[in-house]
């Protein structure tokens, strides 16, 4: 939703058909939920802590483990968003939809920089919980801890300052 709210209208601006601004972005949030490490996950997992059940077999099963699950939405999830990307860029070419110019390598590169933290959070957060050498709910303290220094390092949030804000 929040997401949505944001793109839509700058799709629309640049020329896209609101029907596939709309299409693409609901198919895109449902990627979500499948792609680790998943909030909706970890929430199944807490909720059906305790619980055991019948399995397809008849064995008892316990309830899910987060790092099953997470293992288990990597492969859908990467499937989906290929075909997701393979069909809107099928759409886009078909109907000739709207390009912007290509930036050139210096700005590319600077973009990647200035996105590395973002990017290490996935890496240190997914590589730690398939490396083996944390569990999923040190991974969520990575996640959050690692937003927390984003904040301070791209927006300069002062977490000691007195000001308004989240640290307040």
């Amino acid at each position: 939703m929040a997401v949505g709210s944001i793109m839509l209208p700058a799709m629309v601006k640049q020329g896209y058909p609101p029907q596939f601004g709309v299409g693409t972005i609901t198919s895109a949030g449902g990627l979500g939920i499948l792609i680790p490490p998943s909030i909706v996950m970890v929430m199944y997992a807490v909720a059906t802590s305790g619980m055991v059940v019948q399995g397809p077999d008849g064995q008892p099963v316990m309830s899910a483990c987060i790092g099953y699950l997470f293992i288990a939405g990597v492969v859908p999830g990467i499937m989906l968003a290929m075909m997701l990307a393979g069909t809107t860029t099928y759409r886009a070419w078909k109907f000739d939809y709207p390009r912007l110019p290509r930036a050139p390598f210096a700005d590319r590169w600077k973009a990647f920089r200035e996105s590395v933290w973002g990017l290490m959070l996935i890496v240190i957060s997914m590589g730690g919980i398939y490396g083996g050498t944390d569990r999923q709910h040190h991974a969520l303290v990575h996640r959050h801890g690692d937003g927390a220094v984003g904040d301070c390092l791209y927006r300069g949030a002062d977490p000691l300052s007195s000001g308004d804000g989240p640290w307040r």
